[in-house]
């Protein structure tokens, strides 16, 4: 088997969608209401946004009976605190609670933890 695609819910997949395109430097190759692909560069896995009408942002670090994050992406980059900074600007923000030294934990738009290490 191999990956293919990786597909996250959100109550706005136009933004999310556009936030990674930024991000990493995707394209986005389609979008309706409620479906948003994008591709990158030398990959061959895509990001799916799905459009969740009863989406519900997940909490970071996770808390008894409020919804948990249910997947969350690591990407290496060679200079974390530029990484950040990027993301940042994108429209991300730093989590509140940081647990290890080598990775940033950060969420995007629609809540979703990603980490940004450095190796």
């Amino acid at each position: 088997m191999k990956l293919k695609a990786i597909v996250l819910d959100s109550d706005d997949l136009k933004g999310v969608a556009a936030f990674y395109v930024k991000l990493l430097g995707g394209e986005l190759k389609s979008c309706n209401e409620a479906y948003a692909t994008v591709a990158f560069p030398g990959s061959d896995v895509l990001y799916y946004f799905q459009q969740a009408e009863h989406y519900t942002r997940p909490v970071w670090p996770e808390e008894a009976a409020r919804q948990q994050q249910m997947i969350h992406m690591d990407y290496v980059a060679e200079d974390r605190e530029q990484a950040v900074r990027h993301a940042v600007a994108c429209g991300a923000a730093v989590a509140p609670v940081q647990f290890l030294e080598d990775s940033i934990v950060m969420l995007d738009p629609a809540g979703h933890p990603f980490c940004i290490c450095t190796r």
